[in-house]
């Protein structure tokens, strides 16, 4: 092989990894969205079919929290007592835990799913929307990362890596 066809090999190699690369920078924040997008439906969804009650707290579960966020606090997980869709009343948990103290006795307003026992949500923010939210907040901001990156580095890089090709590859003359 001439050391022209071996360069041209060589090149043809090195910008299939970098477009490889550039595509890269864009799966995160795309996923991000995409889970985003999920969960936000999936909340809609549940809001549409699910009835509106008031639960009592019937026992609170502590525990202390594990992770970067709320390593040294305690989470509070509130079991709730609610008439469920037949009429009868019916315990369930959020599955989620709280940095809010609940208390036995108080009442919060829920949403519940009249088709299944047990799918049950506290109508708050935190319960409803933190998930979807922070979601779409992460992707938009590496989305915007990705863009700097693709406008700032890359697509110049991409240019100029064209230009010298153009101009440094000998002719056929």
């Amino acid at each position: 092989m001439s050391n022209i066809h071996l360069h041209l090999l060589f090149m043809h190699n090195h910008a299939l990894r970098r477009w490889t690369l550039q595509r890269l920078v864009f799966v995160l924040p795309v996923l991000m969205l995409l889970a985003a997008a999920g969960f936000f439906a999936e909340t809609v969804l549940f809001q549409m079919k699910a009835k509106t009650a008031q639960g009592e707290v019937v026992r609170v579960y502590t525990r202390e929290g594990e992770n970067v966020m709320d390593r040294g606090k305690t989470l509070y997980s509130p079991v709730l007592r609610y008439a469920w869709s037949d009429g009868k009343e019916t315990s369930a948990s959020t599955g989620h835990a709280h940095l809010t103290p609940y208390k036995e006795g108080e009442r919060h307003t829920i949403l519940f799913d009249p088709s299944q026992k047990g799918d049950v949500r506290l109508t708050t923010f935190e319960q409803l929307w933190a998930l979807p939210v922070t979601l779409a907040i992460i992707g938009l901001g590496t989305l915007l990362l990705a863009l700097l990156l693709w406008f700032g580095a890359i697509r110049p890089r991409i240019k100029r890596e064209r230009e010298k090709r153009l101009f440094c590859l000998p002719r056929d003359d």
